[in-house]
């Protein structure tokens, strides 16, 4: 339900959501924190690039790092 609920921000562009996204980083599920990224990178949030940035180096879970990576090249792309 938590990466349901992560990916419907995303899609709706949920801007108000980025602090409570940011925080679903810290999920116990590998499958929560790459969708929480794929949100976030959807969202376009600059504020969220510093703790995709901590995933990317400290996450124990390839799929979740590669997800962290991919939203912060989406955010660099985008100028955000």
């Amino acid at each position: 339900m938590r990466g349901i609920a992560a990916h419907a921000l995303g899609q709706i562009g949920a801007r108000a959501a980025t602090e409570a996204l940011v925080a679903a980083l810290e999920d116990p599920s590998a499958h929560v924190r790459s969708t929480v990224a794929y949100a976030l990178a959807r969202i376009g949030d600059p504020a969220s690039a510093p703790k995709l940035e901590a995933r990317v180096l400290t996450d124990t879970d390839f799929t979740a790092r590669a997800a962290a990576r991919e939203a912060l090249d989406s955010l660099k792309r985008s100028g955000r």
